[in-house]
């Protein structure tokens, strides 16, 4: 199996799990450090209509003035369908 078929097919788990853990923590988090001052926080929450998730996006640079303040750089609510298609375009991107 290709590797992008691996990574989409855990990424669908992923939200099978997420579905199913609704009721216990429906948001998922993530922080990549893409350097030592500068943060990428990734956060993925179920929305309205049932079946969509947002997608937000904020970054953090530890050197402001508030290293804590979180500045929102994209954020877009998604049905499972076309975030799964976003996610294969990212990948695809990286090959």
């Amino acid at each position: 199996m290709k590797l992008k078929d691996t990574l989409i097919n855990d990424f669908e788990n992923a939200f099978d799990d997420f579905d199913a853990d609704y009721d216990a923590d429906p948001v998922r988090r993530t922080v990549i450090e893409a350097s030592e001052s500068y943060r990428l926080h990734v956060t993925v929450s179920p929305s309205i209509p049932e079946g969509y998730y947002h997608l937000k996006i904020e970054s953090q640079w530890l050197g402001a003035k508030d290293p804590n303040g979180l500045q929102t750089r994209y954020q877009v609510t998604l049905s499972k369908k076309n975030l799964l298609n976003l996610t294969e375009t990212l990948l695809e991107a990286t090959r």
